[in-house]
């Protein structure tokens, strides 16, 4: 293999390499972001239950005012 050709081949190798790089940055990245979304989900689901709770005894307060 000529040296033209060697240093072709090492060239897309260092472009390949750059590119799985900066997938697996990009990969890694991502999977934060899920990770935080996920537990922003969760936390709004967690808030969205105590706001049912806390309906439901204030329509129990009302009904019992109401009924008096």
């Amino acid at each position: 293999m000529s040296d033209e050709r060697f240093d072709a081949v090492d060239a897309r190798l260092d472009r390949a390499h750059a590119t799985a790089e900066r997938t697996a940055d990009n990969i890694e990245m991502l999977t934060q972001q899920i990770g935080l979304l996920t537990g922003g989900i969760a936390d709004m689901r967690l808030t969205s239950e105590r706001q049912e709770r806390n309906i439901d005894r204030l329509v129990g307060i009302v009904e019992t005012l109401i009924a008096r």
